[in-house]
Protein backbone atom coordinates (compact mmCIF):
# COMPACT_ATOMS: atom_id res chain seq x y z
CA UNK A 1 0.00 0.00 0.00
CA UNK A 2 1.26 3.44 -0.86
CA UNK A 3 1.58 6.22 1.66
CA UNK A 4 -0.49 9.31 1.06
CA UNK A 5 2.63 11.20 -0.03
CA UNK A 6 3.56 8.49 -2.55
CA UNK A 7 0.00 8.48 -3.86
CA UNK A 8 0.03 12.28 -4.23
CA UNK A 9 3.28 12.15 -6.21
CA UNK A 10 1.59 10.07 -8.93
CA UNK A 11 -1.46 12.34 -9.30
CA UNK A 12 -1.91 14.95 -11.98
CA UNK A 13 -0.89 18.36 -10.62
CA UNK A 14 -4.07 19.90 -12.08
CA UNK A 15 -6.25 17.93 -9.63
CA UNK A 16 -7.16 19.89 -6.50
CA UNK A 17 -6.30 18.68 -3.00
CA UNK A 18 -9.86 17.60 -2.15
CA UNK A 19 -10.01 15.35 -5.20
CA UNK A 20 -6.63 13.84 -4.32
CA UNK A 21 -7.81 13.17 -0.75
CA UNK A 22 -11.00 11.54 -2.02
CA UNK A 23 -9.05 9.43 -4.51
CA UNK A 24 -6.63 8.34 -1.78
CA UNK A 25 -9.49 7.38 0.54
CA UNK A 26 -11.02 5.31 -2.28
CA UNK A 27 -7.62 3.70 -2.89
CA UNK A 28 -7.25 2.78 0.80
CA UNK A 29 -10.79 1.35 0.97
CA UNK A 30 -10.20 -0.75 -2.14
CA UNK A 31 -6.85 -1.95 -0.81
CA UNK A 32 -8.43 -3.02 2.50
CA UNK A 33 -11.24 -4.89 0.70
CA UNK A 34 -8.68 -6.73 -1.41
CA UNK A 35 -6.63 -7.66 1.68
CA UNK A 36 -9.73 -8.93 3.49
CA UNK A 37 -10.67 -11.04 0.47
CA UNK A 38 -7.15 -12.47 0.22
CA UNK A 39 -7.21 -13.33 3.93
CA UNK A 40 -10.56 -15.07 3.51
CA UNK A 41 -9.42 -16.92 0.38
CA UNK A 42 -6.25 -18.16 2.08
CA UNK A 43 -7.91 -19.27 5.32
CA UNK A 44 -11.45 -20.29 4.38
CA UNK A 45 -10.65 -23.99 4.72
CA UNK A 46 -8.50 -23.74 7.86
CA UNK A 47 -10.17 -25.50 10.80
CA UNK A 48 -9.87 -22.49 13.11
CA UNK A 49 -11.50 -20.25 10.50
CA UNK A 50 -14.36 -22.65 9.82
CA UNK A 51 -14.94 -23.14 13.55
CA UNK A 52 -15.06 -19.41 14.18
CA UNK A 53 -16.95 -18.11 11.14
CA UNK A 54 -19.03 -20.89 9.57
CA UNK A 55 -22.62 -20.27 10.75
CA UNK A 56 -23.40 -24.00 10.97
CA UNK A 57 -20.36 -24.54 13.20
CA UNK A 58 -21.15 -21.55 15.40
CA UNK A 59 -24.73 -22.79 15.81
CA UNK A 60 -23.49 -26.25 16.88
CA UNK A 61 -21.23 -24.64 19.46
CA UNK A 62 -24.05 -22.54 20.89
CA UNK A 63 -26.30 -25.60 21.28
CA UNK A 64 -23.81 -27.40 23.54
Amino acid sequence: MQTKKEFENYQDSRINRDEVNEAYNDYVAKYKREQEYEFYREHKTDPWFVEKYDPSEVYKWKLN
